[in-house]
Formats: C-alpha cells, structure tokens, sequence
C-alpha cells in the first residue's frame, strides 16, 4: 500500500505514480489525497485546508449569516474527514483485493470532502438563525 498527499505529477516525474507501480505490484492499493482531485483544472494545483476544503467547497458560504463575515475555521477543519474518506476507501479497496487479489486507484480530494459537507449544512444553515 502506498498512502500520498503529494501532487500526483511530482509523483509521475519521480516514477512514483500508479500508472508507473500498478504493472509492477498488481496488488497494490494506491492512496491519494489531494486538494482538487486527480483531474480537473485543479488536479495538479496544491491545496490546503483553508482555501480546498472551506472556502472553495462552499462551506465558508453555508455557514455564514447573510452579510456577516465568515467564521474562522479551526486548523485542520477538513483534514480529518478527508483523512477519514480516504481510509473509507482503502477499506473497500482491500476488500475488493482480497477477493479479486487486484489493487486499485483510491483517492480523495479536500475539494471533494468540503462539498459532501456542505451539501448536507446547506439546506439547515439557510433555515435557521444563527
């Protein structure tokens, strides 16, 4: 198992990259985290909690009160359940693997995390007061 938040194209350049260690390690279970995901305008950006996870999701948006300034997020606020989605996904990959006995691609992104998130605040932070 191999477990990054590196950007997958420093990866490539150093031949680290699944598509470089899958033929090689056909059981290997490739884990990535990352601000944007693997593809996309964003997918060889960094990124960081602050500006993937709060601000570019939405979730600054859904929890700030119409004209008010957005809360400070706590350090780390969209590490830990993106830490957690991708530890989800290795979980279903090492099954898949032992019944198949075949690896696979797992990744997440902060992006990803922020917007799953967000998505279940908004419909509540838009009925509720503050």
């Amino acid at each position: 198992m191999l477990v990054t938040n590196l950007r997958l194209g420093a990866l490539a350049r150093l031949g680290l990259d699944y598509e470089s260690l899958a033929p090689q390690f056909p059981r290997l279970i490739y884990a990535s985290i990352s601000g944007y995901g693997p593809d996309g305008e964003g997918g060889a950006k960094a990124g960081y909690d602050v500006g993937a996870f709060w601000s570019r999701s939405g979730l600054a948006l859904s929890l700030t009160p119409e004209g008010a300034e957005p809360p400070v997020p706590r350090p780390g606020l969209g590490d830990h359940p993106t830490g957690l989605a991708l530890a989800a996904g290795v979980c279903a990959a090492l099954v898949e693997r032992q019944r198949t006995g075949r690896g696979q691609f797992v990744s997440t992104s902060l992006l990803r995390t922020g917007a799953y998130v967000a998505g279940s605040i908004w419909p509540v932070a838009r009925t509720v007061d503050f």
